[in-house]
């Protein structure tokens, strides 16, 4: 009986172990799909770039092997380590058909314009962010009666 318990238990743990490598699997190919992995990249590429002038006695070849060993490790490693977060949000099977939308012509230009988007977005954001604390403060200002 108890090795019964154990070989249960055993087969639960192997099971949803394997549920955790398909969704993470999936979650890759989304990053991918929605153009989240050239973004990644990019960063990678600032990070390196941030350590060559730090350090400027290693040469441009092992930047190079650095760069793509960890553009495809490190989206396996983020992928495994986001599954838990996505999967509180989209099934598996949602997840399959956001990626389904991104193969679509429509898909592929989100996908391909997300950056720019991003980017965009993020100094419009900085702006917005700094008129609000502006008003913010004068508010307070006249709340506190100064």
């Amino acid at each position: 009986m108890k090795k019964l318990v154990l070989l249960a238990a055993a087969v639960v743990i192997s099971l949803s172990s394997m549920g955790q490598d398909s969704y993470a699997k999936t979650l890759k190919e989304y990053f991918k799909a929605s153009g989240q992995q050239e973004t990644f990249n990019s960063v990678i590429d600032q990070v390196i770039g941030m350590y060559k002038q730090q350090m400027p006695n290693v040469d441009a070849a092992s930047w190079d092997m650095m760069a793509d060993e960890f553009k495809g490790s490190s989206m396996d490693e983020l992928s495994v380590m986001l599954a838990d977060v996505y999967k509180k949000h989209l099934s598996e099977k949602e997840l399959k058909q956001i990626i389904e939308f991104y193969g679509s012509e429509v898909g592929q230009k989100l996908a391909a314009e997300t950056p720019a988007i991003t980017s965009e977005s993020m100094t419009v954001g900085q702006a917005w962010g700094m008129q609000i604390g502006q008003k913010i403060a004068q508010k307070a200002q006249q709340a506190s009666g100064q």
